[in-house]
C-alpha cells in the first residue's frame, strides 16, 4: 500500500503530503463550483458564509502538518483560495487579492499555517499540551 487515510489526512510512505493536497484541491474545486453557480442569486454575505462552510475548513484542518509540504502544491491551493475571494466579492479575475483578503479578514493558507504553528508553540511552551509532549518537560 502506497498511502493510507488517518483522521481524514492522506499519508503516503514518503510523507510528502502531495496526495492529500491534491485530494483537498479537488474538494475545494467542487465547493467553488457550487459558489460560482449561485453567486448571482444570493447576497455576498451568504456567499462568504458558504465559503466558510464549503471551502475554508479544508485549508485549516491539520494545516500544521500538511502545509509544510511541496510549495508547488501549496501554491495551487493558494490560487484556489484567491479564486474563491474573487468569486465571493464579484471581482475581476485579474484583480489583486491582498486587499480582498484584508477587507474580508480571511487568512491566506500560508498565514493559517503560521498561526497554527504559533498556537502549538505557545501551548507547548506553557505546558498546555497533554499526552505525548509532556515527557519533554520532565522535572530534573
Amino acid at each position: 500500500m502506497q498511502q493510507t487515510r488517518f483522521l481524514g489526512v492522506i499519508i503516503n510512505k514518503k510523507l510528502s503530503w502531495n496526495d492529500h493536497i491534491c485530494t483537498i484541491k479537488g474538494k475545494i474545486s467542487k465547493g467553488l463550483g457550487i459558489i460560482t453557480r449561485i453567486r448571482h442569486y444570493i447576497p455576498n454575505r451568504i456567499l462568504f458564509n458558504l465559503y466558510y462552510t464549503l471551502v475554508h475548513h479544508y485549508f485549516t484542518y491539520f494545516n500544521i502538518i500538511w502545509a509544510t509540504g511541496n510549495s508547488t502544491f501549496l501554491n495551487n491551493l493558494f490560487l484556489l483560495q484567491k479564486r474563491a475571494m474573487r468569486i465571493i466579492t464579484n471581482s475581476e479575475w485579474r484583480e489583486h487579492t491582498l486587499p480582498i483578503f484584508n477587507r474580508l479578514r480571511v487568512l491566506m493558507v500560508f498565514d493559517i499555517n503560521k498561526l497554527q504553528i504559533a498556537c502549538f508553540m505557545y501551548k507547548a511552551h506553557h505546558r498546555q499540551i497533554l499526552g505525548y509532549f509532556n515527557h519533554f518537560y520532565s522535572q530534573q
